[in-house]
Parts: C-alpha cells; structure tokens; sequence
C-alpha cells in the first residue's frame, strides 16, 4: 500500500474517533442528545494532529503516548490561558482561526513527510521552526 494511502487512513482514523470519541460520546452519554461546546472541535483537532506528529518522530506507540501527552496539555493550557473573550473576538481571531488551520495543515504535512521519508534530525529541525514561528505569529496577534 502506498505511504500516502496509509498515511489518508491513519489520520483520518485518528481525527474521526478523537471527534467521536472526545466530544460525540461523552456529550450523548451526559445530556441525553448531540450538544457540545463547538469551540471544542478546534482543541480536540489540533490536540490530535499534534499527537499525531509526535507520533511520526517516535520509535513506539508507548513513546508517543508518553511524550505526547504532556506537550499537548502544555500547549493546550497555553491556548485556555489566554484571555477567554479576547481569543474569539476582533480582527486577531481571524488571524487566530487562519493560524491555527495553517498549523494544523503543517503538521500533518510534516507527520506525513516524517512517516514516508523516516526521520531526519535537519527536516526535523527545519519543521518545528516552522511551527514555532507560526504559534509566535499567533501570539502577536
């Protein structure tokens, strides 16, 4: 099977029961019917993509889930630390909503790269500076 086709599946997977399985479930289970908080996906999806790209730099599944669990819970306190009303309001929350699509793109670009090409200390390098710079962006604005 081709990198790319097994790459479609995994991510797809991995972001289909993360959806379903992080807000769809619990939310039947609690109230009874299909109602979550919407700003819930967009956490949910780069919490994902994120653990999916640790995912591709790591050897084992244990690593991956031993290293990706506290980064993600770093970046998402880093994101809910910000002024809650502030985040989704004005002009910067359309720089924030483009900057964390832009970001969720790239890392799934780089897990896919990291997943067909191995992982190469350079790329690895070269990618999260890319990342990084992206989030700065998004802090500035």
């Amino acid at each position: 099977m081709a990198a790319w086709k097994q790459w479609t599946v995994k991510a797809a997977v991995a972001l289909g029961l993360a959806l379903l399985l992080g807000l769809v479930q619990p939310a039947i289970m609690i109230t009874g019917e299909l109602s979550f908080n919407l700003l819930l996906v967009p956490m949910v999806i780069v919490v994902t993509v994120g653990s999916l790209y640790i995912s591709s730099l790591c050897d084992s599944g244990l690593r991956a889930m031993v290293i990706s669990a506290p980064v993600m819970l770093i970046l998402v306190l880093g994101v809910v630390a910000r002024p809650g009303p502030a985040l989704l309001q004005g002009v910067g929350s359309y720089a924030i909503v483009l900057g964390g699509a832009v970001l969720v793109v790239l890392a799934l670009r780089f897990a896919y790269d990291n997943h067909r090409l191995g992982r190469d200390n350079r790329r690895v390098q070269l990618q999260l500076l890319v990342m990084a710079a992206v989030l700065a962006a998004l802090k500035v604005a």
